[in-house]
């Protein structure tokens, strides 16, 4: 009886493909419709928009109701500045479309400094007083 020919160990060059969900669920949950991942540079429209409609009043009462969409700039713009502090803001999709926004803030978080010309140029100078 002649010996097998022993197996020899190989290195896996291909490994099966996988349909991972985009972002990282708990083990063995559905992902589902809803999905929440930390904020990229191109969410800064999505989440200053999200941002101002939830201080609206404060905006219009800080700036006037004519300055709203400057202000939505002006903070997109900060956004796109700073990606420092990006993993504080997380989005959600449902169904591939931005749906909601999260933001995190802690005891010790400051505002970031947008600077007076980027506010003049947005709200005018009126908003900067």
């Amino acid at each position: 009886m002649e010996a097998a020919d022993p197996v020899k160990p190989s290195a896996v060059t291909l490994q099966p493909v996988t349909t991972e969900p985009p972002v990282q669920t708990a083990p063995g949950s559905d992902p589902g419709q809803v999905q929440i991942r930390a904020m990229e540079e191109k969410d800064a429209d999505f989440v200053a928009r999200v941002m101002a409609d939830a201080f609206k009043e404060k905006i219009v009462y800080a700036v006037g109701e004519s300055r709203v969409e400057g202000t939505i700039q002006m903070i997109a713009n900060g956004l796109r500045r700073s990606p420092h502090v990006w993993h504080r803001n997380y989005v959600a999709s449902y169904e591939g479309n931005l749906a909601g926004l999260l933001a995190i803030k802690f005891h010790d978080s400051t505002l970031e400094d947008i600077g007076l010309c980027d506010t003049c140029s947005h709200v005018g100078c009126w908003g900067t007083c």
